[in-house]
């Protein structure tokens, strides 16, 4: 077993001026700061999830993870600024000085701090929360230690808290929250897991919007136990098509995972992809 060592931050926060959302971890693993940059481990589901929730290409080199952040007005630090840790083990932390979130704050326009564990949360309420007079958000951990809970779950949560229009926790207005003022339609992202390929569960959802009145598309994932679709529609109608696809049982949906997306105001049929 490795021994606690004291390591300081070896690379600054990320953070544009336009910034809005901060999401705050424990302190770097072992990968990260051999890799200079957040969440440096391979099997951390963190680059594959913000790239799942935000539509875009899963993001390799330290460029692209850059640019995604800079796109969607992400910020990202951690809560440690300094501590013992043995390797990469959060529970091994001793010692910790905390980072100066007021700090970076004032840099930029971030009104929402979301965080990455419960280490994450419970030293930024320890440190920080005083400080800021922001509440922050405790997120599931990305973490691969944090196995128990699967992708679609992640995906559900924090998709809802990086894109919701409540989140913005401000009077301008964000993307969701100007398409969805668009004659009060509401489109969701859905990822059902479950007996969902090759039992006609696209050719399902089709009828079934297309009678409710929903534009949208559907597809299979790569995961053979995975179907994902986009729907819009009325609040009203869009929980129906969630009901009756649950309600199908030769499809044995186990879990529906969901978040808000910006409403396609010229977007006018369902389609199968």
């Amino acid at each position: 077993m490795a021994e606690s060592e004291y390591h300081t931050h070896e690379f600054p926060a990320f953070f544009r001026p336009d910034s809005e959302i901060l999401i705050l971890g424990s302190f770097p693993s072992v990968k990260s700061r051999e890799a200079g940059f957040y969440y440096g481990h391979p099997q951390n589901r963190f680059w594959p999830l913000l790239a799942a929730i935000f539509r875009e290409e899963k993001p390799v080199s330290r460029d692209e993870k850059e640019e995604l952040l800079t796109r969607n007005h992400i910020a990202l630090w951690d809560a440690i600024e300094a501590c013992e840790i043995r390797g990469s083990a959060d529970a091994s932390i001793r010692s910790a000085v905390p980072s100066d979130i007021p700090a970076l704050l004032k840099k930029t326009q971030v009104t929402k701090i979301v965080t990455n564990g419960k280490l994450a949360d419970r030293y930024y309420r320890k440190f920080n929360e005083s400080r800021t007079g922001i509440r922050a958000v405790c997120l599931p951990s990305t973490s691969p230690a944090n196995a128990a809970v699967r992708f679609p779950e992640l995906l559900a949560v924090w998709g809802k808290e990086l894109t919701a229009p409540e989140s913005a926790q401000t009077t301008a207005s964000g993307p969701i929250r100007e398409a969805r003022a668009l004659s009060g339609l509401l489109r969701v992202h859905l990822t059902f897991t479950g007996r969902v390929q090759h039992v006609g569960f696209r050719v399902t959802a089709f009828d079934t919007a297309r009678k409710l009145g929903l534009t949208g598309w559907v597809r299979n994932c790569p995961r053979p136990d995975m179907t994902e679709a986009e729907v819009q529609g009325l609040p009203g109608q869009v929980e129906d098509f969630v009901r009756k696809m649950q309600e199908v049982p030769r499809f044995a949906v186990r879990h529906v995972a969901r978040y808000d997306c910006p409403v396609k105001e010229d977007e006018t049929y369902f389609s199968i992809r």
